[in-house]
């Protein structure tokens, strides 16, 4: 749950600078306390988030390109993410016989449980983190509107994966 006192000082009427720092605020926030949850198990966020993607993928090969793109990382950053998941079991990779230049990634099974057991964890302390008040439901859904609109607005033109990933 945020502070008290970093909750009651958002107004409806803050100037879009405002908005903006309050924003980054609560990532920070988020991000360091998720960060510290996902340590004991011996996963960082961005190996969650490559198993996240590998999941919504229905745990097809997906390359190393498309999840940096999907992440928006790069590609060397993700790729020394994926040595560390394939060293724990959790990924294979493996080069693309129709295409040599690539390098797919796949979740193994053990990977998948393993992901689960962590998105579990997750998810009930991102839920300890979210406000318990009416309006909260309402936030998270117009924050996801306005990520939209904002990628929309900045003209995302970035490829788009074989699973419809950026």
């Amino acid at each position: 749950m945020l502070p008290e006192n970093e909750v009651d000082d958002v107004s409806p009427e803050l100037p879009e600078t405002e908005v903006v720092y309050s924003l980054m605020r609560t990532q920070r926030f988020l991000s360091n306390r998720l960060t510290k949850m996902l340590a004991p198990y011996g996963v960082g966020w961005t190996r969650y988030e490559i198993m996240q993607s590998l999941v919504r993928a229905d745990r097809e090969p997906v390359s190393v390109l498309t999840l940096a793109h999907t992440l928006e990382r790069h590609w060397t950053s993700v790729s020394k993410a994926i040595t560390g998941l394939e060293r724990a079991g959790h990924v294979t990779r493996y080069l693309n016989p129709s295409n040599r230049r690539e390098n797919l990634v796949e979740l193994t099974d053990f990977g998948f449980t393993a992901f689960q057991r962590v998105d579990k964890a997750l998810a009930t302390e991102a839920a300890a983190c979210i406000p318990e008040d009416p309006t909260a439901g309402n936030l998270l859904l117009n924050l996801g509107s306005l990520e939209r609109r904002l990628r929309a607005a900045m003209d995302d033109s970035r490829p788009v994966g074989q699973h419809g990933y950026r």
